[in-house]
């Protein structure tokens, strides 16, 4: 009889006499093991994340300065069209530049043109300050200089 129970305590995966379960092999002393290595995804974690949040920043930055670029190459064809369409002066066209890159402020207008093939340059320059987080991208200055350009033909 004492076998049998014996043998049923294996088979549901207990060995009592040798204090370890069958499918396992792990002992009573593993559960001290585990407690050393609690605080290991602590530091782990604290090893990595400074690297994450770094990724995270460049990335929102990335955004930012893609997004003033395309306003930036918006309202310069926004002048450009302005003065080509509408025969407007260069003083109505830096004034819808300015309307049209609203939260984004430009450093330098210059519109040439038409020149003798009738095209008309514009271009808006401004200085997109860097946040801090993100100082990475750029450790020297913080600073990046964007241009948005465009070129359109006369129609007048």
């Amino acid at each position: 009889m004492r076998r049998n129970a014996a043998r049923s305590q294996r088979t549901a995966g207990v060995d009592r006499q040798a204090g370890r379960t069958a499918w396992s092999g792990r002992t009573n002393g593993d559960s001290s093991r585990r407690r050393h290595e609690r605080g290991s995804a602590l530091v782990e974690f604290a090893l990595i994340a400074p690297l994450l949040l770094t990724l995270l920043f460049g990335i929102f930055e990335v955004g930012r300065a893609l997004h003033v670029q395309q306003t930036l190459t918006y309202s310069a064809h926004e002048g450009a069209r302005l003065i080509a369409l509408h025969d407007a002066t260069v003083a109505e066209a830096e004034a819808r530049i300015r309307d049209v890159m609203h939260p984004v402020v430009a450093s330098a207008i210059s519109v040439t043109g038409p020149d003798a093939n009738s095209i008309i340059r514009v271009g808006v320059e401004t200085n997109f300050q860097i946040l801090h987080g993100a100082a990475l991208l750029n450790p020297f200055s913080g600073v990046l200089r964007l241009r948005g350009e465009s070129a359109m033909l006369s129609e007048n």
